[in-house]
């Protein structure tokens, strides 16, 4: 069959992917509850850490991918996390951990930029994810971590990041990212409560990234059963 972009069909993933792939992998996994995680959380706790035990306890059937902002150059800023669904459907896989994704995207353009996340662009993007649901179910996973544990590790990698920089502008910098940091956590309980049509959980992480992993896919597989 001939390959397409993708367009907003019901059911359409195949960018870069021939339709009867696709149908190939429904019709043989539909007995399955396909599931794609998108773990979330503020910069500097561990996130990475997280996603990287989640996939090595879940095995070979999980695929990571890891979003930061969306590319300049896409007509539309969701296009990329549109990509990365598509190529996770294609492989069969049946877990995809998202190390960051489009609420990110909603909510770090909305403060950063001032331009409030695209919220069109971020409802479609939803509402072409809910037209696929014979095929995968989405469960957001909003990780918890106090300033107090990234504080240290902003510090880092802001006078790795500015080796030469007066104690003021590390300072400011600094400021600036604490405030980020409670922002954030305001802005995607706003957006889990009053935005997004998928289900999520709340993790506060603990001292062993083992257990963390084991408690978050505990808590998916009881949202989405």
């Amino acid at each position: 069959s001939s390959r397409r972009r993708h367009t907003r069909l019901q059911g359409d993933w195949s960018s870069d992917v021939c339709s009867s792939d696709l149908l190939y992998f429904y019709q043989t996994r539909k007995t399955m509850t396909r599931r794609l995680i998108i773990v979330l959380g503020p910069d500097r706790i561990g996130k990475s850490t997280v996603v990287a035990q989640l996939a090595e306890t879940l095995g070979d059937d999980a695929q990571t991918i890891h979003l930061a902002e969306p590319p300049k150059d896409q007509e539309d800023p969701y296009d990329i996390n549109r990509d990365r669904t598509s190529e996770w459907v294609a492989s069969g896989k049946d877990w995809c951990i998202f190390d960051r994704s489009y609420p990110c995207s909603f909510v770090l353009e909305d403060f950063r930029r001032r331009n409030h996340g695209h919220l069109d662009e971020m409802v479609q993007f939803e509402l072409d994810m809910m037209a696929a649901s014979e095929e995968f179910k989405v469960c957001h996973v909003l990780l918890r971590r106090p300033w107090s544990w990234a504080a240290s590790k902003h510090v880092e990698e802001l006078k790795t990041l500015h080796p030469t920089a007066a104690e003021w502008f590390i300072r400011d910098e600094y400021v600036a990212r604490m405030r980020e940091h409670k922002l954030y956590y305001k802005r995607m309980e706003e957006f889990m409560e009053h935005f997004t049509a998928f289900p999520r959980t709340v993790h506060s992480l603990g001292a062993d990234v083992h257990s963390d992993a084991q408690a978050i896919i505990s808590k998916v597989t009881a949202v989405l059963p």
